[in-house]
Parts: structure tokens; sequence; C-alpha cells
């Protein structure tokens, strides 16, 4: 007797799940690194979620919230060195809520170049939301 075998078909995922688990991926293996790298002592685990908006608002691309950093789903385009700084920035936010001294001290101490990744960030970031607004 001949064993019938049957193909599991699944449904391609959407490009959105895809994207979602792309950014999510590389958003902890950057910040892996920032832990292995050990420039500054992160206390506790922070953890990332990929979302849509951020407090409905179009320019927020990332936000801190408890020990979760929010990261807008079109991240998913900036080049790594702008994730860094992302993260570097929220990172920094743990320690101190306002952009004082003490503040890009730390986003500098965390990733010491990180004029790069904020320039890409505004020169990305605002060909993505123009493109939004159109």
């Amino acid at each position: 007797m001949k064993k019938l075998t049957a193909l599991a078909i699944t449904e391609p995922k959407p490009k959105k799940d895809y994207s979602t688990e792309l950014l999510y991926s590389e958003l902890f293996r950057i910040y892996d690194q920032i832990r292995k790298e050990r420039r500054i002592e992160v206390f506790g685990n922070l953890d990332f979620e990929v979302v849509e908006a951020i407090d409905n608002k179009k320019h927020r691309i990332a936000k801190l919230k408890g020990n979760k950093i929010l990261v807008q789903l079109n991240a998913v385009r900036l080049p790594k060195s702008a994730l860094k700084y992302i993260i570097a920035h929220e990172i920094a936010h743990t320690l101190t809520k306002r952009h004082s001294r003490r503040f890009w001290k730390i986003v500098e101490a965390i990733y010491p170049k990180f004029e790069i990744g904020q320039n890409l960030l505004m020169k990305y970031g605002r060909r993505d939301y123009s493109k939004r607004r159109a």
C-alpha cells in the first residue's frame, strides 16, 4: 500500500510581519552589541516593540516606555548607524529624561560617533516622512 503525503501549504507572511521581525532582530542585535562593548551599564533588560505609530505622532520614530523601546515600523529602512543612535538615545533616557548636557554625554559614552547616526536619521527620516505626508 502506497503512503500518501500531503504538503502543508502555508500562507506567505504579510510584508508587515516580515518587516517587523527583521527590524526587531536588527534592533536586538545592535542592543546586544552595545551591551557587549560595556561602555555603559544597562540595568535590567530592555526589550523592543515595533509599532505602526507612537502616540499618534508621525514624526516620532522611537520612545522609551517602561523597559521597552517602542520603534516605528518604518525605521526598518534606516541604516544601522541610525538604529544604533536611536537605541543609544533611548538608553540614555533610562538615566535622564531631559536632553541635558548629561544626557548627551551618556549618548556619546554609548555611541561615540552618535552624530553620524543622528545625521543619517535626519536624512533618511525626513525622506520617509515627506513621502507619508504626500
